[in-house]
């Protein structure tokens, strides 16, 4: 302390104070991480039929009533604080799993449990329900693969999002579609994640269905506030979205034929216990099924136009295990819909007379792919990593092109010269689109059963296209010409590191605090972003919780978005020179009780400050964008606060919830009247 005394100022007295207090922090810390020489327990929960793995499944002793839950891999990891462990693992709509053990060393323990709908199965079913009530998020849903079976459907579809419109805080904007506005939030403020991966167009059927098919969904959460540190790059939401892995005993299969589509799903083991393959499929057939009706239509009115409209999405998935200790996985989704209007009629060559059929087709079409390889590695008893290598591309399209298309009446100049031609055939496709590549590195580390930490890096490379237009020509006795108008494309890169802790203090209190901190490199500038988080709970009984939270978000890439129901047309862009980050913060603070094992009931407040909000500026026009589209924005703020109420019953004889919402959504933008 002597050397500290000789050798700081009057001036840095200040400074000396944050840093003992960091030291403080730091040494209390690894006080009580040290404290807890227990031995520890670790290993995977998985369904015993089918070897996938089960997310946020709880496991706690009973004697000391330490516990936890696994991760979105099915680790766990739990250091009880005895000898004598009676060990209990539970999940929604599963048996559960009682272990008697006795530990003279860290053991490695993997738990099966059985699908069940035993009556018994309920009370166990709370206490998964309580350890949720208790932790230290708030503002969150989950829905596992039992629950996706219980959502409503339309037309035979169960729906996955649109699920999640009749959540509290969560409503679908256009009546009939299927994206989703989070407290007061536009529909790219929400990170939407397929097996990790982004998805940048969540739409099929112009907006009435979801690209998510529940065959294939093993899991669901919704965020609507109080975001940990490991996500970021949206301010309103985040939907993280987990794909089954495929069955490690036996070959299943299914199919249903529906009114507005077809499904196929099939899983199976290559190697068994070793290695296994799911693939889903779905597709619409109106396009098929109105063939006949568009025929005799045509004939009667001596007419030959047909038009068109289908979907498809296709889900893969392969996953190896190498040992107990070691996973790989990869999985790949590819969704398109298209709509399109063919129409065929006689011309006439004038240079040789002879009739051609002329083809003429328009339209317009949009999909993403999505791909990730992913390894999972456990080292040790208490750290667990995740590599995973992804891609993401949405493109949409806007089609046109006709063949034998003789066009003399309206000759142009061509190459800069008096001469005239004529217009054999033409092609015209104007698309705009985002992809990215992106590499993580995430660490899951359980020191103790007071703390929980991850921590992780990610690099991203981005390519926008916001618009570009292309058309070729054929011409007499020229050859083919080619124009290309638009804006340039725009890279960029975005690297992202973060840090989080979920602690406890005591039985009362529980805390999750983090922070992300992100560099936008795009156009030679760089955009730093610091993102402090906070959520925490406290007990005020062992039924009733307060929560309250506080999230510091942003936001680099932006949806250039249309009034159009369900239309994609909207075009997405990055911040640049001259467009900067959006940013928000929000405060949430609310209460949760849990009434016996089947009602909960939770209230909420919250509060949230939008800044530097990017919309289209009045009159532009969505599709000509020019080369210049940064011209055709303007930038605003917004504010959003009100309150929330959900009370769902979770077990028993009927099942059911009902929400109610009540906000205020303002937003501010120069030159913009609404």
């Amino acid at each position: 302390m002597e050397f500290f005394t000789t050798t700081l100022d009057r001036k840095n007295y200040r400074h000396s104070r944050v840093g003992y207090f960091i030291y403080l922090i730091v040494f209390l810390l690894f006080i009580s991480v040290s404290s807890y020489s227990q031995y520890v327990i670790h290993g995977t929960v998985t369904d015993e039929l089918t070897g996938e793995v089960l997310i946020s499944a709880t496991v706690f002793d009973s004697i000391t009533m330490k516990g936890t839950v696994s991760n979105d891999y099915g680790f766990y990891s739990l250091k009880p604080g005895g000898d004598e462990v009676v060990l209990i693992c539970s999940y929604v709509g599963y048996s559960p799993s009682y272990l008697l053990l006795t530990l003279k060393s860290d053991t490695s323990v993997n738990i099966f449990l059985s699908p069940s709908l035993a009556l018994d199965e309920v009370t166990i079913s709370g206490q998964s329900s309580d350890l949720d009530i208790f932790s230290s998020q708030m503002s969150s849903h989950n829905i596992n693969r039992i629950n996706l079976k219980t959502l409503p459907t339309l037309l035979g579809e169960t729906d996955l999002v649109k699920a999640m419109q009749y959540l509290p805080g969560v409503s679908s904007g256009t009546e009939g579609t299927s994206g989703i506005y989070v407290r007061g939030g536009s529909s790219d403020q929400n990170l939407i994640l397929l097996d990790g991966v982004p998805v940048y167009n969540v739409n099929h059927l112009f907006g009435f269905y979801s690209v998510f098919n529940g065959d294939a969904v093993n899991s669901a959460t919704l965020l609507k506030g109080g975001f940990p540190a490991r996500y970021s790059g949206r301010l309103s939401s985040v939907i993280d979205i987990g794909l089954k892995e495929g069955n490690m005993k036996e070959f299943h299969g299914s199919a249903s034929l529906g009114i507005i589509s077809s499904k196929l799903l099939l899983e199976g083991p290559i190697v068994k216990d070793k290695t296994s393959f799911l693939i889903s499929g779905r597709r619409t057939y109106y396009d098929i099924l109105s063939y006949p009706i568009q025929y005799a239509v045509n004939k009667r009115n001596k007419s030959d136009t047909y038009f068109g409209y289908y979907f498809y999405d296709l889900n893969a998935k392969i996953n190896h295990k190498f040992s107990d200790k070691s996973r790989l996985f990869f999985s790949s989704y590819l969704g398109k819909d298209e709509f399109y209007i063919n129409e065929t009629d006689k011309q006439i060559n004038p240079d040789d007379q002879k009739t051609y059929d002329l083809d003429n087709k328009m339209g317009f079409y949009w999909g993403n792919i999505t791909s990730a390889l992913r390894w999972n590695y456990i080292w040790g008893t208490q750290l667990f990593s995740n590599l995973t290598l992804s891609y993401s591309n949405y493109r949409f399209t806007n089609f046109e092109s006709s063949e034998h298309f003789f066009s003399y009446e309206n000759r142009q100049p061509v190459l800069e010269t008096d001469q005239t031609y004529g217009l054999r055939t033409y092609d015209y496709e104007y698309y705009s689109g985002i992809r990215d590549l992106s590499m993580r590195l995430n660490f899951s580390y359980i020191p103790s059963p007071n703390h929980y930490l991850r921590f992780g890096i990610r690099g991203t490379s981005y390519a926008f296209k916001p618009g570009v237009q292309d058309a070729w020509y054929e011409w007499e006795n020229i050859g083919i010409s080619h124009e290309s108008v638009g804006a340039d494309s725009v890279d960029a890169f975005e690297f992202v590191a973060y840090i989080e802790d979920d602690f406890s203090i005591g039985d009362r209190f529980k805390s999750n605090i983090g922070v992300n901190t992100s560099a936008f490199v795009v156009d030679g500038k760089t955009y730093y972003s610091i993102e402090p988080r906070v959520s925490a709970r406290f007990k005020i009984t062992d039924r009733l919780v307060y929560k309250a939270s506080y999230a510091k978000m942003s936001q680099n890439i932006h949806l250039l978005t249309n009034s159009m129901m369900g239309l994609p047309t909207d075009i997405w862009v990055p911040t640049t020179k001259n467009i900067i980050p959006e940013e928000s913060w929000q405060v949430a603070t609310g209460l949760k009780y849990k009434h016996g094992s089947e009602w909960e009931f939770s209230f909420e407040l919250f509060y949230k400050d939008l800044q530097n909000l990017v919309e289209y500026a009045e009159g532009a026009d969505l599709l000509l964008n020019g080369d210049n589209w940064e011209s055709k924005v303007v930038s605003g703020d917004g504010l959003v606060y009100g309150a929330e109420f959900f009370v769902e019953k979770t077990a028993g004889r009927w099942t059911g919830s009902m929400g109610y919402t009540w906000s205020k959504n303002t937003r501010t933008f120069e030159n913009i009247s609404f």
